[in-house]
């Protein structure tokens, strides 16, 4: 309903929205005419049935000889039932006080009677000056609750309050009510905005923006699934990684879109929620996502506790595993650095295979070599890493090496097969997956380094256990057909074969064993030398990846060029153009001329000024890809060569729009407690915490006898109240300071102009109030305490 406008017929206002539910303070009949009048006019014209409660000073007869001169076929409009115009007590009263279920069951017969009669909604307006005091909580609870009710209903309405008869405490509940408030200045009627209401929306709006940024933002791989493995939403990193916008991945099932199968697989962890309940984590090899993830999931459950779905995280551990192979390799490195220095020149040291041999040369041979004999092959490390392979069968490739389980099996027969076989002979070994391996040593200065394997095959004369071998396609998730037909493919080979290709393979490995002690003095010097490097590499990542997972953006303009030579990837939240789009342009005739134009001077003052002291600061409102201005801060150093010369700006930018509009809406704040105060009738003050005044309002002149600027800065002390009595004021105010809450007191005193004032409690909301009389009635006198 909130997003369909009506016409109100009040200047002020324009248009608003179904589920609208506003005030006016008035003071004379003249000003419920220019509110009322308009505002029935507009509803009768467009379809509305309209509900008039009207009272004191503007009667029924009255009212309908005014809206007679706007609307002069009223009479047909009150004939046909389209407009209603009632007095209070027909609506809000029983037996002479307010009767909130009376009036709500009167609202909502108004509302049914707009609906089943074909109207476009109802429009209601009432004068409340008939409100006694006694009544005033129960009314303010039941605007409290017309405020909500008709949020979401066809439903506008209006309520119109002598500001004569309200006191302070009293227009802070009626603003906090309604959604905006209609005062007249001068001879012009202003909105103004109830600050509660604004904060609250602008509290929920912020809520989701940052909801669906932090959703977003997040670089692991975050989809929200249904119990049917369909995704209900992904992030941007997610639908990035697919291949496809965040909103194409809607619908998609999960399981054919990351994994390409008509099934989940038997380690899917939604597959284990979804029968549990429970959250799941595992570390799985995806190949159509190209790597390793950490994947995790958590329930999601209705309001009812019913299980829906998960929330999918896969978070991309590609560069941990590189990581942890690095930090393996250092740990190699170190040793062998430090036997080197603490053994004789000839002694042996450990060391990894692939630093002594060139990897692609004994692919390319392994290759030739399959080529001709159809005999598979593998090199293999002495920690399970296959460096070169050959004739690799499907049923370990699509099968074998892809579940965490039988890939747990094939690591552990390459492990048991490295250890212990003999120098110049080969050992055979039936790995947990049922095929065949055999392997021989590959040794460099008598230490095994590696072997030389081959496997994946039966042998021609021995039969194959299909029970076997389906059931394990059963227990592991594999598709059943499609393995057995792996399983069909897999080479069946004489032993003699065996015996032949074996025989080549050794010889090949005691080539191997042959390199020279030169070759492995050159191996370690290139491993320490990659260390080297590795670990300037990992330092330069840290400090990118603390650069790039900023909310703020670095950078660093090279003033030969008049280019950025690095901007980090946050500029494009910042801007909306990507660090691509920013170093394309040039300072001068791009990125300068987006700077707002009243902001623009004093950059370049600011810019000119920093190449003498070396370093500066800017705030200025800059114009974004969507065309909308932001205000960005930028702080920054200029940088110089050994020469003098000045080389670069580096520096860091950030967003501060929402410090600048809460700057603002402070500020706003500020002047509509001032239009308040300024015409109050009320005597509002505000004091520090040394007692002082630090602002009174107009209304203050008279009970103290002098104007404000007289008052302010000064304490009741100076002011010439009596010390007992300034003792018990200023008692009140420290609880107020020390609670936070409001205070009530009551008790009388001489002002300086000797005239006696006596001082009632009255309710507090955020201020503590008090009434006085001096020697005739005065309107409440409010303060409020910081």
């Amino acid at each position: 309903m909130k997003g369909q406008n009506r016409e109100s017929g009040i200047d002020a206002i324009g248009d608003i929205p179904w589920g609208t539910h506003f005030c006016q303070f008035y003071q004379t009949k003249e000003d419920l005419i220019e509110i009322f009048i308009p505002y029935f006019k507009a509803g009768l014209e467009n379809n509305e049935l309209c509900l008039w409660i009207t009272s004191e000073p503007l009667g029924i007869e009255e009212a309908k000889k005014f809206l007679k001169k706007a609307v002069p076929d009223i009479e047909i409009y009150l004939e046909k039932g389209q407009i209603e115009i009632i007095p209070e007590t027909f609506f809000y009263l029983e037996n002479g006080a307010f009767d909130s279920s009376r009036a709500l069951n009167k609202g909502t017969e108004g509302f049914n009677r707009a609906i089943n009669n074909g109207y476009c909604g109802l429009r209601s307006g009432g004068n409340i000056s008939w409100l006694k005091k006694t009544d005033w909580d129960n009314f303010t609870g039941y605007e409290e609750k017309i405020d909500s009710a008709i949020g979401n209903c066809r439903i506008i309405s209006m309520c119109a309050y002598s500001l004569d008869n309200c006191n302070a405490t009293d227009i802070i509940d009626v603003v906090a009510n309604h959604q905006f408030t209609l005062i007249k200045k001068g001879r012009r009627w202003e909105k103004i905005e109830s600050p509660k209401r604004k904060k609250a929306e602008e509290a929920v709006i912020q809520a989701t923006k940052n909801w669906e940024y932090t959703f977003d933002s997040v670089p692991d791989l975050i989809a929200i699934i249904d119990t049917e493995y369909r995704i209900i939403r992904a992030n941007r990193a997610m639908a990035a990684r697919l291949g496809m916008e965040a909103k194409e991945c809607t619908g998609l099932t999960c399981y054919r879109a990351i994994h390409g199968t008509d099934g989940p697989p038997s380690f899917c962890p939604h597959r284990q929620l979804i029968k549990d309940g429970l959250e799941h984590t595992a570390e799985v090899f995806e190949d159509f996502l190209k790597g390793y993830f950490l994947v995790s999931v958590s329930p999601l459950h209705d309001l009812g506790g019913k299980l829906i779905g998960s929330v999918h995280v896969a978070r991309d551990i590609n560069e941990r595993k590189k990581a942890e192979d690095a930090l393996r390799r250092s740990e190699q490195h170190a040793r062998l650095k430090l036997e080197k220095i603490l053994s004789p020149v000839n002694d042996t040291y450990d060391f990894e295979l692939s630093e002594i041999i060139d990897v692609p040369v004994i692919q390319s041979l392994m290759d030739d070599f399959y080529k001709l004999t159809s005999f598979p092959a593998g090199l293999n490390d002495l920690k399970g890493n296959v460096l070169a392979c050959v004739g690799w069968q499907e049923i370990c490739t699509r099968f074998h090496r892809v579940h965490p389980e039988t890939c747990r099996h094939c690591i552990e027969s390459d492990m048991e097969l490295s250890r212990g076989p003999t120098p110049g002979k080969y050992r055979m070994y039936k790995c947990k997956n049922n095929l065949w391996d055999v392997v021989t040593p590959i040794m460099v200065a008598g230490q095994q380094v590696g072997s030389i394997f081959s496997g994946q095959f039966f042998f021609e004369d021995e039969s194959l256990d299909y029970e076997f071998f389906r059931s394990q396609a059963r227990k592991y998730g594999f598709d059943e057909d499609e393995y057995i037909s792996a399983l069909e493919k897999v080479p069946r080979l004489s032993r003699e074969t065996v015996d032949a290709g074996m025989a080549f393979l050794m010889g090949f490995a005691n080539i191997l064993s042959q390199l020279s002690y030169g070759n492995l003095k050159l191996a370690q010097s290139l491993a320490e030398r990659d260390s080297l490097v590795a670990a300037l590499q990992e330092s330069d990542e840290r400090f990118r990846s603390v650069l790039e997972n900023s909310l703020d953006s670095a950078y660093r303009m090279d003033f030969q060029n008049n280019h950025f030579d690095y901007m980090s990837p946050v500029i494009e939240q910042i801007t909306g153009f990507s660090v691509r789009e920013i170093n394309a342009m040039t300072i001068n005739n791009g990125l300068l001329n987006r700077i707002h134009s009243d902001d623009r001077p004093l950059v370049d003052q600011e810019s000119a000024q920093s190449l003498v002291e070396g370093f500066g600061a800017q705030e200025y409102r800059f114009k974004c890809k969507d065309g909308k201005y932001r205000w960005l801060a930028d702080h920054f150093s200029i940088i110089k060569d050994k020469t003098g010369t000045t080389r670069f700006r580096a520096g860091i930018v950030r967003d501060i729009t929402e410090k600048k509009q809460a700057e603002e809406a402070l500020i706003r704040s500020e002047n509509n407690f001032r239009t308040l105060a300024e015409n109050s009738p009320d005597i509002i003050s505000r004091f520090d915490r040394q007692n002082r005044h630090i602002y009174v309002n107009p209304a203050a002149e008279e009970p103290y006898g002098r104007p404000p600027e007289e008052i302010i800065g000064k304490t009741h002390s100076e002011l010439g109240m009596d010390p007992e009595k300034v003792k018990f004021w200023e008692s009140h105010h420290e609880k107020v300071f020390a609670t936070g809450k409001p205070e009530s007191m009551e008790f009388g005193y001489i002002s300086s102009q000797g005239v006696t004032i006596q001082v009632e409690p009255l309710k507090g909301y955020n201020f503590s109030s008090f009434r006085g009389k001096i020697a005739y009635k005065l309107n409440p006198i409010s303060f409020r305490y910081y």
